[in-house]
């Protein structure tokens, strides 16, 4: 992890101090939207999970007898 973390710092600065700065401004934007729409996507999948487990939940209850 650290060893891709230095390579990127690295990838950066190097990226900062060339003519090509709106490239890294375009490539800034991009990777922020990736990482936006993941995270978008990672909460609707899990809300989606959420109400997955609690029907599977519900049901089973409802199938169990009661024990008193």
């Amino acid at each position: 992890m650290k060893r891709m973390t230095r390579k990127l710092v690295s990838f950066l600065k190097n990226a900062a101090t060339s003519e090509d700065g709106s490239d890294l401004v375009e490539y800034a934007l991009l990777i922020s939207f990736v990482a936006f729409e993941a995270t978008v996507g990672m909460l609707a999948l899990g809300h989606g999970l959420n109400q997955a487990y609690s029907s599977v939940t519900a049901t089973l209850a409802a199938s169990v007898p009661s024990s008193s």
